[in-house]
C-alpha cells in the first residue's frame, strides 16, 4: 500500500482489494480455506467485488479516475486528508465525497493528485 507514496510524490490515496469472507475458514485470524458460498447472492457479492476491484478500480487507474477508496482499506497522505478536514459524516458517500474533495485541495495547491489502487494487498470483510 505504501510503493505509490514512495514512488510518486503526488499520490493522495491509495486503496487495496477487499475480498468477501463470508463462506471461509478463518482461524485465529488467519484464512485457512478460500471457498465461494454455494448459495446465489452470497456467490454473485464475491462476484460483484472482485470485478469491482480488480477490473473496475484497477481498469481506472490507467486513466486516473478512480473516486473511491474503500474506508475499510485505504491509505491516505496525511497532510492533505487534514488539509481537507477528514471524512464528511454528513453523507452515506463519504469515501467518494473524502476522495473530490482530497483532489480539489491537490489541483487549488497547483498538483494534480493521485488516487490509485494497489490489487497486491487484500483485506477481508464480511457482507451481509
Amino acid at each position: 500500500m505504501v510503493r505509490p507514496f514512495i514512488s510518486d510524490h503526488g499520490v493522495l490515496a491509495a486503496g487495496g482489494t477487499i475480498r468477501l469472507a463470508n463462506s471461509v475458514s478463518v482461524q485465529r485470524g488467519r484464512i485457512l480455506v478460500t471457498r465461494v458460498s454455494r448459495r446465489v447472492v452470497p456467490s454473485f457479492q464475491v462476484i460483484e467485488y472482485l470485478r469491482a476491484f480488480l477490473f473496475g478500480r484497477l481498469g481506472w487507474n490507467k486513466f486516473g479516475g478512480n473516486l473511491i477508496k474503500s474506508g475499510a482499506f485505504s491509505l491516505f497522505q496525511r497532510i492533505s486528508l487534514l488539509a481537507t478536514r477528514r471524512y464528511a459524516h454528513n453523507t452515506v458517500g463519504e469515501d467518494m465525497e473524502l476522495v473530490v474533495r482530497l483532489r480539489r485541495h491537490a489541483i487549488e495547491q497547483g498538483f494534480p493528485g493521485k488516487v490509485v489502487f494497489v490489487p497486491d494487498p487484500a483485506t477481508w470483510t464480511e457482507a451481509p
